[in-house]
This record gives C-alpha cells, structure tokens and sequence, in this order.
C-alpha cells in the first residue's frame, strides 16, 4: 500500500487547480504562500483550489504576475511537494517520445536510406 503524505496530496491538488504542470513556469514561495508564474493564469480554477485542505486563500497580483496561494506556515513542506511532483511530471513528459521526435527519426531513416541508393 502506498502512503501519500498530505502535503504531496495538496501539491498535486494545488497543481491541477492552477491549471496542472504544463500551465507552471516557475513556482517560489514566502513565508506564507506558494507564488506562481503562469503561462495562463485563466486556467486557474479557483473554487477548486479554496476548496482544498489547507489552503486559507489566494490572489492573483498582476503587476508581479504572480498567482499567489496562500498555504500559512506551513508554505515550505508544501512547496518542496510541488516541487517533487513538478519534477516527477516532467520526467513522466521527456520520457514519452513526441510526436515531433518520432516524425524527426523516421525522416533521418528515409534520408539514410536514400543516401545508400
């Protein structure tokens, strides 16, 4: 049985309400909140991330364009998780092939066939 810890829970909940891991550029924080820089910050859902266990509110400063989630205290064990599981995320990306890469291999192999003729 695996045991996911509850700040892994609310990072992976925080991450699919501002949008999930591709929506993120960068992700800081301060003593109190989680400070996010987003590619589209209307995807943000934010009933949903109120919602979560944890999270006491959030505010969009657009003069830093900052999303800001406002976790308490507590900010730095969550901000590591999101960090974790950004990390995980993007491993999980670059290790399936993109449409582009495989496109590129097959083009490289046609063209080393045809130099052989």
């Amino acid at each position: 049985m695996v045991v996911v810890s509850l700040e892994r829970k609310q990072a992976e909940q925080i991450i699919q309400a501002v949008g999930g891991a591709t929506n993120i550029e960068r992700v800081i924080h301060c003593v109190t909140r989680l400070r996010f820089y987003l590619v589209d910050p209307s995807k943000v859902d934010s009933p949903r991330l109120v919602a979560i266990d944890g999270v006491a509110g959030e505010a969009f400063n657009a003069l830093l364009g900052q999303y800001q989630v406002v976790i308490g205290p507590g900010v730095h064990e969550v901000y590591e998780m999101v960090e974790n599981v950004l990390q995980d995320a993007t491993r999980e990306l670059d290790a399936q092939p993109s449409a582009s890469g495989v496109w590129q291999r097959v083009k490289q192999w046609v063209n080393g066939i045809k130099k052989d003729y």
